[in-house]
């Protein structure tokens, strides 16, 4: 039953944002590959709204949805399945009335999973790719790429400008901005565990990561899964658990995820990473 609805909000959402970019004509930018692509998409972002109006996704789209809610304009993931009506219900209203609104999109799209990936760019079908370091394996033919093989952040800025350039921007208004970019955070991060396995910090500094997104990021990777946590949860796969109990021992299992906030797991992020975390 999760699964069958799970392909029914794909589709819903993939029709939906089909229509906004139907409406309202975005100019997509994609960014890809193996290096810094949050940095990429923060600089790219930068240049491009000295220019014109702007938006990106604000943070690492690590689970399918993501993309489409960016596209919609939808500033959460919604929490219960009456949050997820009210979206179709408000986007509906929102395709019917408001006006057409050209503007540029900046979409990192790097997930870990292939599908996720072809379902974002048949979604988008972005007029440029920024490939930031290598692009993932068996990448689709027929995109426009550009590449940044080297991507330090000099090379990435420089890229920038030339990207904003093609598209009408001024190179010293564009170089300036990007003297000081704003970049955020990733608030869901990897690190290796003490002895072997995976810590996943999912932890908050103001509001936490709905606990469905960090199940959907993760549910796909082999090995049983614990979550340490106060809060509770309705339902979950068969290989997550959820304890309140922050001694794990030796014996960990091979993946833990962490929430809360972040200050008061620092100590215990600290001894699962082994003295790594930060």
């Amino acid at each position: 039953m999760r699964k069958i609805v799970r392909r029914l909000g794909r589709q819903i959402l993939k029709f939906l944002a089909k229509k906004a970019i139907q409406k309202h004509k975005p100019t997509i930018i994609g960014i890809v590959g193996s290096g810094e692509t949050a940095i990429c998409r923060e600089v790219v972002f930068t240049a491009l709204s000295q220019s014109h109006p702007t938006r990106r996704n604000l943070e690492n789209p690590s689970v399918e949805f993501a993309l489409p809610l960016t596209i919609l304009g939808a500033d959460e993931y919604p929490p219960t399945t009456l949050h997820w009506i009210a979206l179709v219900l408000k986007t509906i209203w929102q395709l019917l009335t408001i006006k057409p609104y050209h503007h540029f999109l900046v979409l990192e799209m790097s997930p870990a999973i292939s599908e996720t990936l072809d379902y974002w760019l048949a979604m988008a079908s972005p007029k440029l790719i920024i490939a930031c370091g290598d692009l993932p394996e068996n990448f689709p033919k027929g995109f426009n790429i550009l590449e940044i093989k080297n991507p330090t952040l000099s090379q990435i800025k420089e890229k920038a400008i030339e990207v904003a350039m093609m598209f009408g921007g001024n190179a010293e208004t564009d170089k300036k901005s990007l003297e000081k970019v704003t970049f955020y955070p990733t608030r869901i991060r990897f690190f290796p565990g003490r002895d072997g396995g995976l810590i996943v910090d999912a932890t908050h500094y103001y509001y936490p990561i709905p606990l469905k997104a960090v199940v959907e990021l993760v549910e796909n990777l082999p090995g049983q899964k614990i979550i340490i946590s106060n809060e509770a949860a309705d339902t979950l796969p068969s290989d997550f658990k959820i304890t309140k109990e922050s001694g794990l021992g030796r014996s960990a299992p091979e993946i833990i995820i962490v929430r809360g906030k972040r200050n008061e797991r620092f100590d215990l992020l600290e001894d699962l990473t082994g003295g790594n975390y930060e």
